[in-house]
Parts: structure tokens; sequence; C-alpha cells
């Protein structure tokens, strides 16, 4: 008698072994099936230092010259820090440099002023940066007419009212005088 051959083992179906097997309930961090995963906010960060939240500033100065002017603009996203050094530095620049020309006279303090309502106004609304950045943030210093240049431009200010003042007084006594 003879034995029968040995029967070979079965063999199982190829499985890819990167395949995995679909779920059946959905990972609790996607939420329900269907639903739309909804991004983290984006908070911008400040383009001198990375710290945040920061937001997109614009700061103004002016030079004026004897026979010509210049304008300039200091523009990006900065935190509160970075955006008050930058603000107080063009402002004090602004107002040492500012008033050397005829008609730079007229424009330095609607400069200022924009500067004021814009930049500052913008700066004063964010809070102090809560996340650290890549490098420290600059030295905001002491505030504008803290400053020796601040207080030095006070003098051309001073000359410009004295003489708004004086064209409205004229005005107004050859107004009256001439009612009279």
């Amino acid at each position: 008698m003879t034995t029968p051959p040995p029967v070979p083992p079965t063999q199982a179906p190829y499985q890819n072994p990167y395949q995995s097997a679909p779920y059946r309930t959905p990972h609790p961090a996607y939420g329900p099936p269907g639903a739309v995963p909804v991004p983290a906010p984006i908070v911008p960060l400040c383009q001198v230092c990375g710290a945040g939240p920061a937001a997109r500033v614009s700061v103004r100065g002016h030079q004026g010259m004897i026979v010509m002017m210049r304008f300039l603009r200091h523009q990006g996203v900065f935190c509160k820090t970075c955006g008050t050094a930058i603000f107080r530095g063009m402002q004090t620049d602004t107002l040492m440099l500012g008033w050397w020309g005829p008609l730079s006279a007229f424009i330095t303090p609607v400069t200022l002023l924009v500067n004021l309502l814009s930049a500052r106004s913008v700066l004063n609304d964010l809070p102090a940066p809560t996340t650290w950045g890549w490098r420290p943030p600059l030295d905001p210093g002491k505030p504008v007419l803290r400053r020796p240049a601040g207080l030095i431009a006070l003098v051309p200010m001073a000359l410009v009212g004295l003489i708004v003042a004086a064209v409205l007084t004229l005005f107004a006594i050859g107004v009256v005088g001439a009612l009279i």
C-alpha cells in the first residue's frame, strides 16, 4: 500500500501590509461623517520678531528740505512692541526733519496727525505679545515728547502755531476793521 501524497497547506490570499482596514466609526478628532473640519484661525506674526498677535500697520514720515521733500512709509505686520518702536522712531524723525521746507511746514502736522489717528489706534488695540518669536522685539524706548529730538521739535511747531494764530488774528482785525 502506498501512502497518499502530502496535502499542501492552503495559502491565505495576499494582503497589502500598508493597507489599513476601513474604519467603522470616525476618529473623534475628525467629527461625525460628512462634517467639514474647521481650520484653526491664522494668527499673524510680527515680521520683525515673530511674536503674535500682530496687525498690519503703516507708519508715515516726512522729510522737508529747502527745495524738495521726501515722503516715507514703513508698513508691515508688527506686534505691539515692535510697532510702537517703529511708530516712535518715525514720529521723532518727522518732528526733527519734517519742517525744513516751505510746503513741509504744512505737510508735517498732517503726517503726524495721520499717524496718530491710524497707526497708533491700531497699535493700541493690540494686546501685548503672547507668543515668543525667533528674536527679541524692538525696544520702544521713551515716548516721543520725552526724547531730546521731540523736545527740540516743539520749537518749529510753536513757530507754525504762532504764524497761523497771527494770520487768523490779522484776518479777524482786517474783517472787523473793514466792518467798522
